[in-house]
């Protein structure tokens, strides 16, 4: 007795684990996102940039009209900044501009919220896990006297970024970020056809890639954007 129904427990298991998997919906995607920073403590001004995203997005059907979403994305993100330095004659602007590129992987809930004839409308509410890749930091240092430019230095620099910055280590350069960065996601897509996909997406960061306790500055990034995708059912 014990046999058989081990048996018929495992053959419910497979058919609900075929089941599952026969509904799974591979999404490859790809967008584009304007970057914004809220900064905190920072003279500097900062304006948006705009930057690519791609990867393969996962739906796992939980029950009926509500989805998991995780996959593995390519993201790059960043800004740029200005800043100035006068004196009575002369002053000195400082241009910076950040491309960070980050492995995310995403964790959203997806609810349909409408559905009608061949579209479906779909809220997305979670986490991207955003693991640092690579980045670079140029820096435009340009001199001025009596408002006429003197000369211009330009030069780059690679960032560090550890998954836990140590600010007491002398050498940490003051633009690392830190290795991990969290950001919440809402986005709302509708589904075409059953395979076309278009997205407005929302990612709001959680903590800053760029603080110092020292003087508690801050820099905190966002994005809003667009995301088309094809649903292989």
């Amino acid at each position: 007795m014990q046999r058989s129904f081990t048996i018929l427990l495992s053959a419910a298991a497979l058919l609900l684990h075929g089941h599952v998997c026969a509904q799974l919906q591979v999404q490859p995607t790809f967008g584009e996102g304007f970057c914004y920073v809220a900064k905190k403590n920072i003279a500097a001004s900062f304006s948006t940039a705009t930057k690519p995203n791609a990867g393969i997005i996962i739906h796992v059907p939980i029950v009926e009209n509500l989805q998991l979403q995780t996959g593995a994305m390519f993201v790059q993100t960043g800004y740029s900044s200005q800043s100035t330095e006068t004196s009575v004659r002369a002053k000195t602007v400082y241009s910076i501009s950040n491309s960070i590129n980050y492995f995310s992987v995403p964790l959203l809930l997806s609810y349909q919220v409408y559905k009608h004839k061949q579209f479906q409308y779909w809220i997305d509410a979670g986490i991207n896990y955003n693991f640092f890749i690579s980045g670079t930091t140029h820096y435009t240092i340009t001199d001025y006297l009596n408002d006429i430019p003197t000369g211009t230095t330009s030069f780059s620099h690679s960032i560090n970024a550890p998954l836990v910055r140590q600010y007491t280590d002398p050498n940490a350069g003051r633009d690392d970020l830190t290795g991990l960065d969290l950001a919440f996601k809402l986005q709302f897509h509708v589904v075409c056809n059953k395979h076309y996909s278009f997205g407005l997406y929302w990612d709001n960061g959680l903590y800053s890639i760029l603080a110092n306790p020292a003087d508690a500055s801050s820099i905190t990034l966002h994005s809003v954007g667009i995301s088309i995708g094809y649903l292989i059912l």
